[in-house]
């Protein structure tokens, strides 16, 4: 699987999970390596499709937008939002939760048709459930 972090997750947690995730056959990219820093989403949408991305994490809430939710679909993501509370953690705190929540991603995307949307809580319960979003 193909998945891409946004831009307002650090680079460094891109590079971490993508060495991370290689064991497995999977591959993680920074967006700033797809496209420019402040691209328009419904642009940075159709580049993932493109470059045949299904996974998309992000902390921005890109499903409250009707034209956003449409390139979502469009460009046939699975995307996975973090809840609020993800952002008032600490970058370390913030990313030893991620990768243990990595391969429940995965698992849940691989089982998934896309497009969707999905949130992430912070605690972590059970198996792990996702919210799933309105598309």
């Amino acid at each position: 699987m193909k998945a891409v972090l946004d831009e307002n997750l650090p680079q460094a947690l891109a590079q971490a999970l993508n060495a991370l995730a290689a064991h497995d056959g999977h591959s993680v990219k920074h967006v700033t390596e797809i496209a420019s820093r402040g691209t328009k989403d419904i642009d940075l949408f159709k580049a993932l499709a493109d470059g045949k991305y299904e996974l998309h994490l992000t902390q921005d809430h890109h499903h409250r937008k009707p034209i956003e939710r449409k390139a979502i679909a469009d460009a046939g993501l699975v995307v996975f939002v973090l809840s609020k509370s993800w952002s008032s953690q600490p970058f370390w705190i913030k990313s030893s939760q991620l990768v243990r929540w990595w391969p429940l991603i995965l698992e849940h995307a691989q089982r998934m048709s896309p497009p969707a949307i999905f949130r992430i809580p912070w605690k972590i319960q059970g198996q792990g459930k996702f919210e799933q979003l309105k598309l």
